[in-house]
């Protein structure tokens, strides 16, 4: 060791200088000026010293600082004296980090997070326990593909709904778009995980969803009577309108034109699926619009509010209210609610299933509960009665086709293509509302 440390000094060369990897960079300040900044640490072998350094930007936004950051860590850093010279690239594990800060900003709605945004979150960690480790750029077609067939599965062994590994797979595709659109995935990993297909029906082992099929009135008519005066008039609503769930809770009076056309009235959400498509901001020109007929008009008329900005169907006015209820229903809620009526509506009454004589309602819960093959008999019991929000839009399209035509009902449900909505713009509304004329 003194030999080779001789020969160094003799020759006047300096023992080799280890470096750690810096740190992504993080926004700081110095001397007052906003910058980013990234750190390292260099260990001389020679002396056994080991120092900090500190590498700034500035003048630098956060799209940019990604780029600028790899650019400098692919070149001057890999180029420092006494380095190897090796190519850095980014691990997909920070990768999906970057995105996943991204995804948060762009999939909101009204300050509040999407659904989507729990697909990206799963599609990434999923990614991450296979591949994390891995240089983002050595991901391929083979590797997304084997990613692919293997969320088939989630970490409980169950099996997915062969959309939902097709929706984690276009998360992943949209990830490295979006790196070789910030410049950090290249051009040849990005175009290669796009040749990967998605799962095609009954040619995978991934569960396919069961279609929504409509609800007769019969089973509307046999529920109603086990929900509150709320939300039988919000389940009736839409009913006849055909809206979705998120647009019945949502209806203020404000967002009612009760003038315009006469004998209808036209309905625009303030709050639609349809929002991320809609580029107006002036409440004359969303592009979701529903037409109210008279029997509708006649359910809502006792909600209208003088407080225009008030959402006319309050949980917090319903009989035995709970003490946690905001000012609006959501979606869930209203699920909630509708699942409970239906058990209660269509509660088992053949033995076993049915309650004994005497038999309290928790006394029959605990023996159901505590029998598994009664309570497999059970659950496939209430699953067949029950019924869901969205099988009402069903029913409503189907009503319509039959008595006008498929244009009838694209126009009077809203439909979710972008081009449909552009194509029939007012046309649609006047069928609307000449729809709403007839059928109330």
């Amino acid at each position: 060791m003194i030999f080779v440390r001789i020969v160094k000094l003799a020759t006047g060369l300096s023992m080799p200088i280890r470096r750690t990897k810096p740190t992504p960079p993080k926004p700081s300040t110095h001397h007052n000026k906003p910058c980013w900044q990234t750190r390292w640490r260099e260990s001389n072998l020679d002396t056994g010293k080991t120092v900090s350094k500190i590498k700034r930007w500035y003048n630098a936004t956060q799209s940019q600082i990604t780029h600028l950051y790899y650019d400098w860590l692919n070149n001057e850093f890999a180029k420092l004296s006494d380095t190897p010279n090796y190519k850095q690239t980014m691990l997909t594990e920070e990768l999906c980090e970057l995105y996943l800060n991204h995804s948060k900003k762009t999939y909101t709605k009204n300050g509040k997070p999407t659904s989507h945004l729990s697909n990206v979150i799963t599609a990434i960690n999923e990614l991450v326990a296979r591949e994390g480790k891995r240089p983002m750029n050595m991901m391929d077609a083979p590797a997304l593909a084997k990613y692919r067939d293997a969320v088939i599965k989630n970490p409980k062994g169950r099996v997915r709904h062969r959309k939902t590994v097709n929706e984690y797979l276009s998360i992943i595709k949209r990830m490295y778009q979006w790196g070789r659109e910030q410049g950090v995935v290249n051009a040849q990993t990005a175009n290669d995980l796009q040749l990967v297909a998605n799962l095609q029906p009954r040619r995978t082992k991934a569960k396919e969803r069961k279609g929504v099929k409509p609800v007769a009135w019969q089973t509307v008519e046999a529920t109603l009577p086990h929900m509150h005066k709320q939300i039988q008039d919000m389940i009736l609503i839409m009913w006849y309108t055909g809206m979705r769930p998120q647009e019945v809770c949502v209806m203020r009076t404000k967002d009612i034109d009760t003038t315009s056309y006469k004998g209808i009235w036209v309905y625009r959400p303030h709050i639609s699926k349809l929002d991320h498509l809609d580029d107006h901001e002036d409440e004359d020109n969303r592009k979701r619009v529903i037409a109210i007929g008279k029997t509708a008009q006649e359910i809502i008329t006792p909600y209208l509010l003088p407080r225009l900005e008030k959402y006319i169907f309050d949980p917090r006015e319903a009989p035995n209210a709970n003490n946690k209820a905001t000012g609006r229903y959501t979606s869930d809620s209203l699920g909630k609610a509708l699942k409970r009526a239906c058990d209660r509506a269509f509660f088992p009454s053949e033995p076993p299933l049915c309650r004994e004589e005497g038999e309290t309602i928790g006394k029959w819960r605990y023996r159901v509960g505590r029998d598994t093959g009664l309570s497999a008999t059970y659950k496939a019991h209430r699953d067949k009665h029950r019924w869901n929000l969205n099988q009402l839009r069903h029913s409503r399209a189907t009503e319509l086709n039959k008595h006008y035509n498929m244009e009838a009902a694209q126009v009077s449900l809203g439909h979710s293509s972008l081009n449909t909505a552009q194509i029939y713009a007012e046309k649609n509304l006047e069928l609307a509302v000449e729809i709403a004329r007839d059928m109330g």
